[in-house]
């Protein structure tokens, strides 16, 4: 495969940012079923039906720690997915504007010769579609322009066109190379 991605971690402050979050996440799920059995054992023994029922919930929510067990498993399982797939699809999101910042510093420095592609997983493909378009509309006005400039008397369209050549690496129509 060769659009296969060889670097996952791309931005590393927006990405561990992300699996910073979804694991606060998956903590704060699991200590709120831990307190939502508590208030459920409690609930049933206040509400007084089946005595025996309600003991046997109450042992098991108790604070001797016995649900410690599988919530602790829970919260360490979850944040173990969160940061192996985390950091996958973080890289969904970081590769595409890794990629568009790379593009954009391109066509600042006059290169309209570019084009944006982005991997099929990724996010963001209407970006991609968007920059494309503006930068097919950037062609097409210096298009206008180069036009406009052969109409010009010849002295003046050397004057013109050396100065745009200086400032724009422009696409023609028949090229497709990024």
């Amino acid at each position: 495969m060769q659009n296969r991605r060889r670097q996952y971690i791309i931005n590393e402050t927006f990405q561990y940012k992300i699996i910073f979050i979804l694991a606060a996440v998956v903590v704060i799920v699991a200590l709120g079923t831990y307190g939502m059995a508590i208030g459920y054992a409690k609930l049933m023994e206040a509400a007084n039906t089946s005595a025996q029922t309600a003991q046997a919930v109450q042992s098991n929510v108790s604070t001797s720690g016995t649900l410690w067990l599988p919530i602790l498993g829970t919260i360490f399982l979850g944040i173990l997915f969160v940061v192996f797939f985390g950091r996958f699809y973080s890289n969904r999101i970081a590769g595409p504007l890794f990629n568009l910042k790379r593009v954009m510093q391109r066509v600042g420095d006059g290169d309209l010769s570019i084009i944006m592609r982005i991997r099929a997983k990724d996010e963001f493909h209407d970006m991609e579609a968007s920059f494309n378009q503006m930068v097919d509309d950037l062609n097409q006005r210096m298009a206008n322009v180069k036009k406009a400039i052969a109409d010009l008397p010849h002295a003046e369209k050397r004057k013109v066109h050396s100065a745009l050549s200086d400032q724009f690496i422009i696409r023609d129509k028949g090229d497709d190379e990024t």
